[in-house]
């Protein structure tokens, strides 16, 4: 939150001016973010204001009620990506709310909830665009690199 904050007040000048319409926070750790998917996000953005990458979760999930299993409706959970894209100026209002209260959400768009009015739209997240955290990923990633070029899966 702090990065994202100190990057959306460099650019706070032109934001404010107009000059940027736009913003996608882009987490490092998911180096595959394709051009496609970036169009995809602006669109969206643009459309409703903000935009978040999802894919479906495929895997059978579980919550607990008074310590029983039960089963999470299939369809119903996605895992969300980055990028993740807004418009400017209320991207920057809520992250200034934000850091006046010392909040510090999981990404971009549950602080865009709690501080904003912003619709988030959902766009179709990409399967390459993985995220690198655990030694495993990186042999993937390898893998993926080799089909990885401009931007854009060979």
């Amino acid at each position: 939150q702090e990065s994202e904050m100190a990057g959306l007040e460099s650019l706070a000048p032109a934001i404010e001016s107009g000059a940027i319409d736009l913003v996608a926070i882009h987490d490092g750790a998911r180096p595959f973010a394709s051009l496609p998917l970036i169009e995809s996000l602006f669109n969206e953005a643009r459309r409703a204001g903000g935009a978040i990458p999802a894919v479906a979760v495929e895997e059978n999930l579980y919550t607990t009620n008074d310590g029983y299993a039960v089963p999470v409706p299939s369809g119903s959970l996605l895992r969300v990506q980055t990028p993740q894209a807004f418009a400017a100026v209320p991207l920057l209002a809520a992250y200034r709310a934000a850091a006046r209260v010392g909040f510090s959400g999981f990404d971009t768009a549950e602080t865009m909830e709690k501080f904003s009015n912003v619709t988030v739209g959902v766009v179709e997240g990409d399967l390459h665009n993985i995220k690198l955290t655990v030694s495993d990923d990186f042999a993937v990633a390898e893998d993926l690199a080799r089909r990885w070029e401009g931007g854009r899966w060979k």
